[in-house]
């Protein structure tokens, strides 16, 4: 059953892949969308059978034998992997060339330089290379993505194709929808339903037919083609992409996108230190700090992504995923304004309403400086992970000073809590103390912080005598 959860995990992400790719429109991102599916293919857990049969071979070939039967998934990896046999479950091939020219009656997640589908496959076709070549019937649908993909006259993908690659070509019979990013496309084949692509040349031949709409996205009229004797039973919808104007600058519409956007992430963040006053980042003190939380701010930029794909494996971690998801994006549209409140504080700042007039000011300036072309994108990924990593410092903090608060009060349970409210909310004396460098050693030695801050204080400022006990 589990293998069956991941198929249907992984069908998601290419599908979700493809058509990431189709919306940026960059063919190439899909040769590597396809080819992270299946490495991670490659951690699935064993199918609907009991065991899994692996097969290995670091140089030379390693295949299902003419004649061989399996009742099994099977995980195939070396130079070849060859598949002529019968495998009665999923097929996982990764090397320099696949080839499966036996009968598969479960899905296949291939990975390689060439692969070649020419046998039965019951289940879903999941490939990613330089070449990839279909000329067989599949159950059900088909994700490629590589620089050539192509689908032969004798092919069937029964429930539909998703393609990313160079050039296309689909020849075969599509029983559902077909949609694709691609520089070239020709489709000489037929499609029951609609289909739905973006290329700079789409060419449909006399051969071709489509039962539904043709909806393509193109760079010009001129980029479509499609011969006398084609057959389109629906509408034919040609959007002209827009390229992308460097001169946004020259616009009005640029400067409303921009306030609008700052006055949104301005009021969301008002918002959110009003109901958790303990959530306002502290300023880093020296370029050290800063450096280390532009480390942590890469870190989460980059992993979380991998965590939650990882946790979306299993049926039981999709929630925490769509949750851990929904953290992420909060933290990351809250980056750019942490750095713009960082900016703020360097201003002079009489009195908390001047402050965040000065905070929208560095705000805006910030979103202006990453909107310039070409030096913009770098600046704005600075300002990201920045952001992002002096947020995740914080909440680290807040989250390990409540701990120790928490046991200290159970170590000491006649102790008592005084709630203090302070520009950073209302929090726990002990821990504000803490986190008030200032008065930290002037109020309480280290000793009276909470438990988790004592060593790394006292190692910072040896300053406070040992205190003999017992």
């Amino acid at each position: 059953m589990l293998i069956s959860s991941f198929g249907l995990v992984a069908t998601a992400f290419v599908g979700v892949g493809t058509l990431s790719v189709v919306t940026v429109r960059r063919p190439l991102a899909g040769a590597s969308a396809g080819l992270a599916l299946a490495l991670l293919a490659g951690l699935a857990p064993p199918s609907q059978a009991d065991a899994a049969e692996l097969r290995y071979e670091k140089e030379g070939t390693v295949k299902v034998a003419e004649g061989e039967s399996i009742d099994d998934t099977v995980f195939l990896a070396g130079k070849t992997a060859i598949v002529a046999g019968v495998v009665d479950g999923d097929v996982f091939a990764a090397a320099e060339r696949v080839e499966i020219t036996g009968t598969v009656r479960g899905n296949i997640y291939s990975a390689a330089e060439t692969v070649t589908i020419a046998g039965e496959v019951g289940g879903n076709v999941h490939a990613a290379g330089k070449s990839i070549e279909v000329d067989s019937k599949v159950g059900g649908s088909a994700f490629l993505a590589g620089r050539n993909v192509i689908v032969t006259e004798d092919s069937e993908l029964a429930r539909g194709g998703y393609f990313a690659g160079e050039t296309v070509r689909s020849k075969g019979r599509v029983g559902r929808d077909l949609i694709f990013a691609a520089e070239t496309m020709e489709l000489s084949g037929s499609v029951e339903r609609n289909v739905r692509g973006y290329g700079s040349e789409v060419t449909v031949s006399s051969s071709g037919s489509v039962g539904g709409d043709l909806q393509l996205t193109v760079p010009s009229q001129d980029a479509v083609e499609v011969d006398d004797g084609a057959i389109v039973s629906g509408e034919t919808i040609i959007d002209i992409e827009e390229k992308e104007d460097r001169r946004a600058f020259l616009y009005p519409g640029f400067y409303f996108g921009v306030l609008a956007k700052a006055l949104a992430m301005l009021l969301m963040g008002l918002v959110l230190v009003r109901l958790f006053p303990s959530l306002l980042p502290p300023a880093p003190e020296s370029s050290k700090e800063v450096l280390r939380d532009m480390g942590f701010g890469f870190v989460a930029l980059v992993a979380t992504p991998v965590v939650m794909l990882l946790i979306a494996l299993t049926l039981i971690g999709i929630p925490v995923s769509i949750v851990l998801g929904m953290v992420y994006a909060v933290l990351l549209f809250l980056s750019t304004l942490v750095v713009a409140y960082f900016a703020a504080l360097r201003l002079p700042t009489p009195d908390h309403r001047r402050l965040v007039l000065n905070t929208g000011a560095s705000l805006l300036a910030i979103l202006f400086v990453v909107a310039i072309p070409f030096v913009g994108p770098g600046l704005n990924f600075l300002v990201h992970i920045f952001g992002m990593g002096c947020l995740v410092v914080h909440l680290r903090k807040l989250y390990t000073a409540s701990r120790g608060f928490m046991d200290s009060q159970t170590s000491q349970p006649g102790q008592k809590t005084i709630p203090i409210t302070t520009s950073t909310g209302s929090i726990p004396t002990e821990i504000q103390r803490c986190f008030s460098p200032n008065n930290a050693y002037t109020m309480c030695p280290p000793s009276s912080c909470p438990i988790g801050r004592r060593f790394s204080d006292v190692t910072r400022r040896p300053i406070h005598p040992a205190k003999a006990t017992g």
